[in-house]
């Protein structure tokens, strides 16, 4: 699985842009750390925004303020991908980038589908708009 992940790991990030094309949505996939680079119009450098971890009931992760955050959400439906109740740390209110983290868990709860797309993986809302990417990372 591993070898599998790796592959698509290598297809996701090394291609230039114009080449790249999705690879197939797996399991395996959700195994990588995952770092959002985009989420409703505020995109950045990989590292320096949220990042994404998966359990089969559960999707979590790091905030830029220092943070986790996690979400109820389940790989067994997949494409289909609900995210409920998005929790992060109360701790992070003195943190000047909070406001941008509460728009991201904002978007991260409108998701109902994810999707490879060439950028990366992508989360998107009922109406097909993508809310969320994010690239893999390890």
């Amino acid at each position: 699985m591993k070898y599998i992940a790796a592959t698509a790991l290598s297809l996701l990030t090394a291609l230039p842009l114009a080449a790249q094309q999705a690879v197939p949505l797996s399991r395996d996939l959700f195994e990588l750390t995952w770092f959002v680079t985009e989420y409703e119009g505020i995109s950045a450098e990989p590292g320096s925004l949220p990042t994404l971890r998966f359990s089969d009931e559960m999707i979590s992760g790091t905030l830029h303020c220092e943070g986790e955050w996690n979400a109820a959400a389940s790989l067994a439906t997949l494409p289909d991908y609900q995210i409920s109740s998005p929790w992060a740390a109360p701790d992070r209110a003195t943190c000047a980038e909070a406001a941008q983290e509460e728009v991201f868990l904002k978007a991260i709860a409108g998701v109902v589908r994810v999707d490879t797309t060439p950028e990366g993986l992508g989360f998107f809302a009922a109406d097909g708009r993508r809310l969320v990417l994010a690239v893999a990372g390890g």
